[in-house]
């Protein structure tokens, strides 16, 4: 039984819609990165404990994402893994040495944690309040200026 040219189109269709032949090699590998980052979080989300949740799947969330991500995702993903586990265990720790780094550095996005930040916002909650005294004071003497002059229009 022969097929004909329709036929032909409906079958292979949906094989063409999730292939990378149309993408150039630096455009897979940033959607290969899309993929890669999206498994990470993906396993991290199932790993939570949070009860009542269904786990998602890396392909699904790809599809809503990205096509092209997840045409690279169904072609290489050995190489989305292997990505992904690199990825998941490397970034945090870099960030965590980051993070360790500026804290002992006494980084002032990081300065609450030493008693010089401490100081510094006891400081600021005191000019706060100070600055709050005086402005109610202001408020209490116009306050009063209005009330003396209603009554000096009766």
């Amino acid at each position: 039984m022969e097929m004909t040219n329709e036929e032909l189109l409906t079958k292979y269709a949906a094989q063409s819609a999730t292939t990378t032949d149309h993408l150039n090699l630096g455009e897979e590998v940033m959607h290969g990165a899309v993929a890669a980052v999206a498994d990470f979080g993906v396993s991290v989300y199932n790993s939570l404990p949070i009860p009542g949740k269904d786990d998602a799947t890396t392909e699904d969330i790809l599809s809503r994402i990205d096509k092209d991500a997840f045409s690279v995702y169904q072609e290489h993903p050995d190489a989305v893994h292997a990505a992904s586990f690199i990825g998941g265990v490397f970034v945090p720790a870099g960030l965590a040495f980051k993070g360790m780094n500026l804290l002992r550095a006494g980084s002032k996005s990081v300065n609450w944690f030493s008693e010089a930040g401490k100081v510094a916002s006891m400081k600021k909650v005191e000019d706060v309040f100070a600055a709050g005294e005086g402005a109610s004071k202001v408020l209490t003497a116009l306050r009063l200026n209005s009330t003396l002059l209603w009554l000096r229009m009766l």
